[in-house]
């Protein structure tokens, strides 16, 4: 009796058992009611051929519009679908890649009624290789013209670039950038610094040793400010307005803004009597990147408010 049960359950119960799951499986994806979805998938670009690059019409995801039961589509959830695109018979130049309802084979339970889009524009160019010279220059911002730099060297001074052949052939030479900024001002260079160019390249080595020196042009201009007494009511300052020689980088001479940061001011915290009779100093605020080079008078002359 035991062997006829063995026999049973080796011969019977799990062909049966498969049976069931199999038409469960054709339950699931046959009947029950069928909705509409649309779907985003994945892209990952898969066997380029050596010495090629794709240089336009790459897209991160496609989407889909399948049909399935209610049930099927729900299982899928929030899941993200990857597919892989063999890319192995690109040739330079356009390239038409179509994407077929077959080639997901991960939704073959599911009816694929349409794809955007349904094909792959693609533009392959050869990768080519070229050596350039680089050069040091300062730092592209509004303010830029205000700085020089002064006897500079670049360590390579050549370096070695790879890409597409359209970007390569328009590249002669390339540059690294040297920060500047009116709170950096002027002051000797001796850094490795990251070289500039377009994304599509790459460069060997990425990084060059800057050395040498950035100065920061100026001019003077005459200025005028009302001399700003700090938390006093019960006095007068006299002279109630100053004249100021002040440094300025080249770019902020005609700048309102910055000039009129500025500013001129006289505070009697912590002073005693004899000396406010003295005459109290006078305080500048300036902007970065001004220096104050003289101020008339220096001192403020605090007099009592008449009632």
């Amino acid at each position: 009796m035991p062997v006829k049960n063995d026999l049973l359950v080796r011969y019977g119960i799990y062909p049966l058992l498969a049976f069931l799951g199999a038409l469960i499986l054709w339950y699931t994806v046959n009947a029950g009611e069928r909705t509409e979805r649309i779907i985003e998938i994945e892209l990952a670009y898969q066997n380029i051929p050596e010495g090629l690059v794709v240089t336009s019409g790459q897209m991160p995801s496609v989407r889909m519009r399948i049909r399935a039961p209610r049930e099927l589509l729900r299982s899928l959830g929030n899941r993200t679908l990857t597919h892989a695109i063999n890319l192995s018979g690109l040739h330079p130049g356009d390239n038409v890649v179509p994407l077929t309802f077959s080639d997901f084979r991960s939704l073959r339970y599911y009816e694929v009624l349409e794809i955007i889009p349904a094909r792959l524009d693609l533009h392959v160019e050869r990768i080519r290789e070229k050596e350039v010279p680089v050069r040091a220059t300062v730092q592209t911002s509004p303010h830029m013209a205000s700085f020089v730099l002064k006897d500079t060297s670049v360590i390579p001074d050549k370096i070695r670039i790879s890409g597409p052949s359209g970007v390569i052939e328009d590249v002669d030479s390339l540059l690294v950038s040297v920060p500047a900024g009116f709170d950096l001002g002027s002051r000797d260079i001796d850094e490795n610094l990251p070289v500039s160019a377009p994304s599509s390249v790459k460069i060997t080595p990425p990084f060059v040793h800057v050395k040498g020196k950035i100065e920061m042009r100026r001019r003077i201009v005459t200025l005028q400010r009302d001399v700003i007494l700090e938390s006093e009511s019960d006095v007068l300052v006299r002279p109630s307005k100053v004249t100021l020689s002040v440094s300025v980088p080249l770019t902020a001479l005609k700048d309102s803004l910055y000039l009129s940061q500025v500013q001129v001011s006289v505070s009697l915290d912590g002073l005693s009597r004899e000396e406010i009779a003295k005459g109290v100093p006078l305080q500048t605020i300036t902007p970065l990147g001004c220096k104050v080079l003289k101020i008339i008078p220096e001192k403020a002359e605090i007099l009592p408010r008449a009632k």
